[in-house]
């Protein structure tokens, strides 16, 4: 976001505010609170009590951080130590039996390990490749992209 940019703003300060709901013209003039010193150290009110960030963390299991990004993206107190966690949602079963145990491949058989050592890719990568449908030859000789090279 250019706009990011000439406010002097983080572009995930912005897209967590449309997220969150706020109108263009609140997300792009609200300045952003530092958490540094307005969050960290800060005693936060909420239901009758008064805790610490920390202690917010161990009465609602939250990361520290979580809360401290919130209430810098200007979450209300409320929302930032209630708000349930996105979790990912779990693999099932189906999606991991897809992907074989052993490969081969030019006259070789091994396991997705051992085929990551062999050929210098990452076995996540692998294993990717296998569940998107690559077939085993393009998976183990195709070599990673350059994080700076755009795919076409």
């Amino acid at each position: 976001m250019d706009w990011s940019r000439e406010l002097g703003m983080p572009s995930y300060v912005i897209q967590h505010r449309l997220a969150y709901g706020w109108d263009a013209e609140r997300a792009l003039t609200t300045p952003v609170r530092s958490i540094r010193n307005n969050v960290k150290s800060k005693l936060i009110e909420y239901d009758g009590k008064t805790l610490s960030i920390s202690g917010w963390e161990r009465e609602r299991g939250f990361p520290r951080g979580t809360i401290q990004q919130r209430l810098a993206l200007d979450w209300s107190v409320e929302d930032a130590i209630c708000q349930p966690l996105q979790r990912s949602k779990p693999r099932s079963r189906v999606e991991t039996a897809d992907i074989p145990s052993h490969l081969t491949y030019d006259g070789k058989t091994m396991t997705i390990t051992e085929w990551s050592e062999h050929t210098g890719l990452p076995r996540n990568t692998l294993k990717s490749r296998l569940k998107n449908g690559w077939d085993t030859e393009r998976a183990l000789t195709q070599p990673l992209q350059s994080k700076n090279t755009k795919r076409s």
